[in-house]
């Protein structure tokens, strides 16, 4: 309805932050991204992009499950990181980066060692330099 008016960029961005405070982090994330690919030239931009990774920092699961919304969110923090590198939000983007990583590198640790008690050692081996 308001696709191509003034309006759209501020709806789509409100949208956004209903989502992460509605604790929808994914969709949040998403309508995140949308935002910063759509309105390229909105002052908001910056903030979009940070948010876009907090979001998904929030939605990452326990190391245990799956890793993609981890590693999503480490991309999107990066991405951050190298467009802003003197940005509003730069501190506490770098250290939720720094607690992903951690998260990645606990998972593929507790990888290695299932392989390693399955005497899977080649396995384990590879886990652990991926």
């Amino acid at each position: 309805m308001i696709q191509g008016k003034q309006e759209a960029s501020k709806a789509q961005f409100m949208l956004a932050y209903c989502q992460f405070y509605c604790k929808d982090y994914v969709q949040s994330a998403d309508s995140f991204q949308t935002f910063y690919l759509t309105f390229s030239r909105d002052p908001h931009k910056e903030e979009a992009l940070y948010k876009q990774g907090e979001a998904l920092y929030l939605a990452s699961p326990d190391e245990r499950l799956d890793a993609q919304i981890t590693q999503e969110a480490v991309s999107a923090l990066a991405a951050y990181q190298d467009q802003y590198p003197a940005g509003t939000y730069i501190e506490q983007a770098a250290q939720y980066h720094s607690v992903l990583n951690e998260k990645l590198g606990r998972k593929a640790f507790r990888n290695a060692r299932l392989y390693n008690t399955l005497a899977h050692y080649q396995a384990a081996v590879v886990a652990l330099y991926n």
